[in-house]
């Protein structure tokens, strides 16, 4: 992020034009010297611990090195001090720090200060105005990221759903495969059983058909050797008959000739 930072030499020389004094770090700032220009104001610090414009001074000189806790220390140290004008600029650079550490929200703190000081300063104003458009820009990226990633957790869920519904219907797709093949082999088995079953009653009945068979045979055996027998005893009855018919005939005939006999005497 750019922020305008103020002229440090120009700051310092107008300071000296009040106070009438020539100050040798800002010619060795102006000349990009800034490792001589700091060590020419912590000397002055050795001697003046309290000197705000020194401490400026190494706090501007820290910050082109990039040492920015080093500024932060020379630019707090410079607030101690009557000039207004100094500490409105001390409180702006150290807003600069603050953001140069990506610390946004705590650095237009500073800048408010800066303007509570100098109403009129138009850097400060113009910084305070860049860092809240760039807090918000980072709050739009904030909450698209956070409803991209909401997107991809709900098709993630979306997909996890369709996948559990897929996995749902291969089941119950199973579920009735396997009651379909659990009603086959059931039907399958009722069927070999009723298979046996017949074979079992068709068995029986057949048994049951040779058994009456032989039963019949045996009976009609039975019956035939009865009716021989019958025969047999019915001829020998007739014969008996006949025999005892012929023997009764004899008996009349002698009979009758012992009555024509008696008759005749």
């Amino acid at each position: 992020m750019i922020v305008i930072r103020k002229d440090f030499s120009l700051f310092i020389l107008f300071l000296c034009s009040i106070v009438y004094c020539e100050d040798k770090g800002i010619q060795l700032y102006n000349s990009n010297q800034f490792d001589k220009a700091r060590e020419y104001y912590e000397k002055i610090l050795l001697e003046r611990k309290e000197d705000a414009i020194a401490s400026f001074g190494l706090g501007s000189a820290a910050f082109q090195q990039n040492d920015l806790l080093s500024a932060m220390e020379g630019f707090e140290s410079a607030l101690n001090t009557d000039n207004m004008e100094l500490k409105s600029n001390a409180y702006y650079n150290m807003g600069n720090v603050l953001v140069e550490n990506q610390r946004l929200e705590e650095s237009l703190a500073f800048y408010r200060k800066s303007l509570e000081l100098n109403p009129n300063d138009l850097d400060s104003k113009i910084n305070y105005e860049l860092v809240k458009i760039k807090l918000q820009e980072q709050q739009k990226e904030k909450n698209k990221e956070s409803n991209e990633e909401n997107d991809d957790q709900d098709k993630s869920n979306d997909s996890n759903n369709n996948s559990d519904e897929n996995n749902t219907n291969d089941s119950e797709q199973d579920n009735q495969n396997q009651n379909e093949n659990d009603d086959n082999q059931s039907d399958s088995s009722k069927n070999n059983e009723n298979e046996q079953e017949n074979n079992k009653q068709e068995n029986k009945d057949n048994k049951d058909d040779k058994e009456q068979g032989d039963k019949n045979s045996s009976d009609n055996k039975n019956k035939q050797d009865d009716l021989q027998q019958d025969k047999q005893s019915a001829t020998a009855i007739l014969d008996a008959l006949k025999n005892n018919e012929k023997i009764n005939k004899k008996m009349q005939i002698s009979q009758s000739k012992r009555k024509k006999l008696e008759k005749d005497w």
